[in-house]
This record gives C-alpha cells, sequence and structure tokens, in this order.
C-alpha cells in the first residue's frame, strides 16, 4: 500500500475521512469505505493503536463516530476495503523548477499562502459543491448542476498548460478519464486560460472531460481559491516568459490554487483536496477507484 503524509490530522472511524485537528475542512487525504471500528470507546481506541502503530491516542465521541486524533506522522496503510487517495509530485516537473533556479522561489512562495491561509475557506466534505456556470472550450455555457445529471463529478481547478504540474495532471487524466466515465464519473475541469489556450488544454485531456473557463477567476475567487499572486511572483514568471495577464486575458493579479473536489450525485462534497502546495496533486487513479466506491 502506498505511504500517505499528512499534517496534524484527525482520522475518523465512522466518517471516513482525514482532516486537520480543531478545524472543519478535510486535508488532501480521504479514506472512504467501512469504518475502522463501530465498537465501545475503548475497543475503537485499541484497535487504532494497534492499527496505526501510535502508543498515545485522544479519543473524542461525535455522535456514533470515533475521531483519533494525531501530531504529524505518516498513515502507512488502510484495512481492506478502502479507497487511499495518494498526493503526488512530478520529478520532471521538479526538474524545469529546478533548472529555472525556482526551487526556493516556490518554497517561500507556498510559504506565505499558508500563512495567509489561502484555501480555507474553500469548500468543504459534506457541504453542497457551488453551483456556477461558466462557458467551455466552445464558448457555451454550462452549469455545474447540469454537467452533473445525476452523476458523480470530479471537479479540478488548476493554474493552467503554462505550469508543468498541471500538465502533468491533465495527462494523467487523459489516461485515467475513460475509466472515471466508465464507473459513472464525469471529469471537470476549471481554468483561467481562455480561447487557444482552452482549446490547448482540451486537447491535453480528450473529449471525455469538461473544459470551464474561468474568466477572471471568478470561480474560483468565489469558491476560495484565488488570491493576488503579488507583484514579485509576477516579475519572476515575466523574467522566464510567463505573462499571467496575456495567459489569462487580464490583469487582475490573481491566481488559482489547484483544488480536486468529488462531488456525488446528490451535489454534495464527498472528498476535497485544497493545498497551497500546488505541486501536490491527487492521484487520478485513486480518484476514479474513489468514485467506484461510492457506487
Amino acid at each position: 500500500m502506498p505511504l500517505i503524509d499528512v499534517a496534524e490530522g484527525v482520522l475518523s472511524a465512522r466518517v471516513n475521512y482525514v482532516r486537520p485537528c480543531g478545524r472543519r475542512q478535510p486535508t488532501g487525504v480521504c479514506v472512504s469505505g467501512r469504518s475502522l471500528h463501530t465498537g465501545r470507546p475503548r475497543q475503537v481506541r485499541t484497535t487504532l493503536r494497534r492499527f496505526l502503530g501510535y502508543p498515545q491516542t485522544q479519543m473524542d465521541l461525535w455522535s456514533t463516530r470515533a475521531i483519533w486524533r494525531c501530531p504529524a506522522r505518516t498513515f502507512r496503510r488502510y484495512p481492506a476495503g478502502m479507497t487511499t487517495i495518494r498526493l503526488q509530485s512530478n520529478p520532471e516537473a521538479e526538474v524545469i523548477v529546478a533548472d529555472l533556479n525556482f526551487g526556493s522561489v516556490y518554497e517561500s512562495f507556498v510559504a506565505r499562502l499558508q500563512r495567509l491561509n489561502v484555501g480555507k475557506a474553500a469548500p468543504r466534505v459534506d457541504e453542497a459543491f457551488p453551483n456556477f456556470s461558466l462557458p467551455d472550450a466552445a464558448g457555451r455555457y454550462r452549469s455545474i448542476q447540469q454537467l452533473q445529471d445525476g452523476r458523480p463529478l470530479v471537479i479540478s481547478f488548476i493554474r493552467g498548460r503554462w505550469c508543468p504540474f498541471c500538465v502533468h495532471e491533465l495527462q494523467c487524466w487523459a489516461a485515467s478519464s475513460p475509466a472515471l466515465e466508465k464507473v459513472g464519473g464525469r471529469l471537470v475541469l476549471v481554468a483561467g486560460e481562455i480561447g487557444e489556450g482552452a482549446s490547448a488544454i482540451q486537447e491535453i485531456v480528450g473529449p471525455s472531460a469538461t473544459l470551464l473557463c474561468d474568466v477572471d477567476h471568478g470561480a474560483a475567487l468565489a469558491c476560495g481559491l484565488a488570491f493576488p499572486v503579488g507583484e514579485e511572483i509576477k516579475r519572476r514568471y515575466l523574467g522566464i516568459g510567463i505573462d499571467l495577464a496575456a495567459i489569462y486575458g487580464s490583469d487582475g493579479g490573481f491566481l488559482p490554487i489547484p483544488a480536486t473536489f468529488v462531488v456525488g450525485e446528490e451535489g454534495n462534497i464527498r472528498y476535497a483536496h485544497v493545498d497551497p502546495d500546488f505541486r501536490l496533486r491527487p492521484e487520478p487513479v485513486d480518484i476514479v477507484e474513489f468514485v467506484a466506491a461510492m457506487r
């Protein structure tokens, strides 16, 4: 089973997702399937100790749910019958960043976004996903409700094809979206690029996905995912030939953080990955398994 690194977290034996201690919104690690244990608190505590190999646990009971609190650590495995969603970066993209001498720039950039709590106001698991309407790559307006049409949606906000990490995610989805369609799901991408840029993204990911053009990052702003990029980062991007104003058709100075949501047939969010570290993305093959387990 793959390793999953998470920050300070809470593992719920009944609600089946990991979320930060003392906060409501989930992190990028999500578990679907049978509960770890449905016994009394002491039995649940013993089970979690034995399963996770962690000697000190603090248990709370929320209704019939058992919550395990822990400091930062690595969860090494999950019981049979659960779906693990791994977070991936891309070595080739990391090499590109290193060649551009952008490694330290990105580290300080991500640290700034984390200090500013960017993404903390994003939609959360169990909430209804916003029903916004945006033009697709062909200029036709499509709403989330219309695209859903009674089936699960995977909604991925990306920065654009100028970002090597986004390109890698798009290529992975190009390989996985037919499998997603086979299990009854549908992939919706949200990007700020329009015109030729939008057409290029659609070409990369293939016809089984729907691209929505988030003009001026309006949907990303409404979802708490967009932030002012700042003059320093804009200047550094310009120095390597990336003109965000030209790419997005607007000089508003906003940039989205990538985020992935799995929205159930009823319109509620079942999984959410929102992280200022734009280098980490959920593994598409795991998202497909997660959607398949929802049926």
